[in-house]
């Protein structure tokens, strides 16, 4: 059995005898992880993870979950239909995303204020056109800027936009994948997109969720040159691995890429 997270495929397979494999990296899911975690046959997770594993019992991967199905062997990004679901034709493009907090990793934590969200909005839409991509219902103030494409064709608005801020770690990190310069505004971060700040330039994480924090990673976000950019997903592509493929390899052949990671830490 395989999952992301894992908390059910663990127990069950510690009592049925079937081995579960746990493909996670979120380090604030701490609950979660403490009670998959030791049960589980073998947890994976990106080499950038940096909270608690199992010993004997964890493998370490270059790369991210975003690149299972972003990679450009998987997905290649289409204009027409980036037109269709909400980019603009002409001139720049910006993707914010707010998050209803409701997942169990969210447990404590905080989003933006309503005054400060409606300030990001402001200024955004003054840069471009601004694309809202919300869990919670947005206020009348910002209806008109709410994404209204096919939520299945949102990686193709992405790929084409002039940058993203957002409370989502996953979308920051999907846009890093594809090349897009991405601010991930919350106040936990995730190893990964640390990585991709620290070894690619691709994100900037901010912790402090005021405005003057914040407009200096807009700063950051509007400064950013397509020839730069273009240099650092060429780098991170060439430096990860093909994670769709790692996974199938690791389901269809464990234990085998366990005790290849124990024997030299390669997988």
């Amino acid at each position: 059995m395989a999952g992301i997270g894992g908390i059910f495929i663990a127990h069950v397979g510690r009592l049925t005898g079937v081995p579960s494999l746990v493909f996670y990296d979120t380090e604030n899911a701490t609950l979660q992880n403490a009670l998959t975690y030791p049960l589980a046959s073998c947890v994976i997770v990106p080499r950038c993870y940096h909270a608690w594993l199992p010993q004997r019992r964890h493998i370490r991967y270059a790369g991210y979950h975003e690149l299972s199905y972003l990679h450009p062997d998987y997905f290649r990004p289409d204009w027409q239909q980036a037109l269709a679901n909400g980019l603009a034709a002409e001139g720049d493009t910006w993707l914010l995303r707010t998050v209803s907090w409701q997942a169990n990793h969210d447990i404590g934590e905080r989003g933006w204020s309503l005054e400060l969200l409606t300030r990001l909005s402001g200024v955004l839409a003054a840069r471009g056109k601004l694309l809202i991509s919300s869990e919670a219902p947005l206020p009348a103030a910002l209806q008109g800027y709410a994404y209204r494409g096919d939520p299945a064709a949102i990686h193709h608005v992405m790929a084409f936009c002039r940058g993203f801020i957002g409370e989502s770690a996953t979308m920051a990190s999907e846009c890093a994948v594809l090349g897009v310069p991405a601010v991930y505004a919350a106040t936990t971060g995730r190893g990964y997109t640390d990585e991709q700040q620290q070894r690619y330039e691709l994100v900037r994480n901010v912790r402090r969720l005021d405005w003057d924090t914040l407009r200096d990673a807009l700063d950051w976000l509007d400064g950013q040159t397509p020839e730069r950019l273009a240099a650092s997903h060429r780098r991170l592509l060439a430096e990860c691995i093909d994670v769709a493929a790692f996974v199938a390899r690791c389901i269809e052949t464990f234990p085998e890429p366990l005790r290849a990671w124990q024997a030299g830490g390669q997988c």
